[in-house]
């Protein structure tokens, strides 16, 4: 493709990470035209938690990927550690999470995405967006131009698109991460995320596979500064140290800002957020990937609602915007306040008390979490007589 080449379709999606291919790929089950831009082929590694909640593994399998068909671990909850306390939430019956290895997703859904014939995989890397008639009509890119009737950043955190648009993000401030995958001799025994608050330090195993699990830690630069040299030997010496005992590293270390912020709004000129680039809370909550898939598939009900009916764009996209500012107020306030509380080992301490103390009410607020359920679903009351 020249300089000087232009290409129109009916949906072009800069960024082909989680939230941008598992759109495409829902699209293109509609016969949806989508032409779909990033500057490198998928897939491209990164630090992720890699654990996909319950509302994650339904997105997918609404894409065509059926997570039981990766390699990957199940888990049935979430196990609480301080160094005085543990306590286990566990799921509600037959609802599970997964641990799937990102570099394995994103290819099963570059290959949901390549199956597709209406969608048009486009390696370049997007420049800016193109403003016509007060809206954002496509991406100049270095090898060319993309228009189309419908136009979507994906293009991660703090999205250069949406900045360059003229939209303001809110910073919440950062977390450092280190990650690390490990390989046991036998059959691996994890069938619940670990997760260690050990302040400063926020340690999460997740199950990767039968004999593979991750881990994932969480600091302040400070923090990240006095461990990363040896990742390896701070986690042999941690308080989940016991783990480590028969585990051998099967991957590359890698190390990431963890950027915490929230764009004024999810819609600019008619351009949608999805995925990270519609903001990032905190990877603590182990939502990151589920959010993408979720904001994925509720931009494809915006796009198909676009499509049937251009004259009501400003309709379907407000709801959109709606839509993402509850999706992310959903896990803000309580990102902020569980942030809050392991940043200090008394305040991990509390926590992990009320857990133990309040069991039905911390398994309540774990499945509005993790199933991104209504709020109002939960006992306030419950909790007040508790009090």
């Amino acid at each position: 493709m020249n300089a000087s080449h232009e290409m129109d379709t009916q949906v072009v999606i800069a960024g082909a990470g989680m939230g941008g291919l598992a759109l495409a790929a829902m699209l293109g089950r509609e016969n949806i035209a989508v032409i779909l831009i990033d500057k490198e082929e998928p897939p491209r590694d990164r630090v992720c938690g890699e654990g996909i909640m319950p509302m994650g593994l339904e997105v997918l399998r609404e894409v065509g990927v059926e997570p039981a068909s990766l390699p990957g671990g199940d888990f049935m909850g979430l196990e609480f550690h301080t160094r005085g306390q543990q306590h286990t939430i566990p799921f509600d019956a037959a609802r599970r999470g997964r641990g799937i290895r990102r570099t394995s997703l994103i290819s099963a859904l570059d290959a949901q995405v390549r199956r597709c014939p209406s969608v048009n995989p486009v390696i370049d890397e997007v420049l800016e967006p193109i403003w016509e008639g007060g809206r954002i009509a496509g991406f100049r890119g270095r090898r060319g131009i993309y228009r189309a009737t419908v136009v979507i950043a994906a293009d991660g955190a703090r999205s250069r698109l949406f900045r360059q648009a003229g939209v303001r993000f809110r910073h919440r401030g950062y977390r450092m991460c280190l990650r690390l995958h490990f390989r046991v001799a036998g059959r691996l025994a994890l069938d619940r995320v670990r997760i260690g608050l050990f302040s400063p330090y926020d340690i999460y195993l997740t199950p990767v596979g039968e004999q593979e699990f991750l881990s994932t830690t969480m600091t302040h630069r400070d923090g990240f500064r006095a461990i990363h040299r040896d990742y390896e030997a701070y986690l042999r010496g941690s308080p989940f140290g016991a783990y480590f005992t028969d585990a051998d590293p099967c991957s590359r270390q890698l190390s990431w800002h963890q950027p915490l912020f929230r764009p004024e709004r999810f819609v600019v000129g008619g351009m949608l957020a999805v995925g990270d680039s519609g903001g990032g809370i905190d990877p603590c909550l182990g939502l990151g990937m589920s959010m993408a898939l979720a904001s994925a598939r509720r931009a494809a009900q915006c796009v198909t609602e676009i499509l049937d009916s251009v004259p009501q764009r400003e309709r379907s996209v407000a709801e959109f915007d709606r839509w993402r500012a509850r999706l992310f107020g959903h896990y803000a306030l309580f990102d902020s306040i569980f942030r809050f509380l392991i940043t200090s080992r008394a305040g991990s301490e509390t926590l992990l008390w009320g857990m133990r103390h309040w069991p039905t009410t911390a398994r309540a607020i774990t499945q509005i979490v993790a199933d991104n359920r209504p709020w109002r679903t939960f006992r306030w009351r419950e909790l007040l007589r508790l009090a």
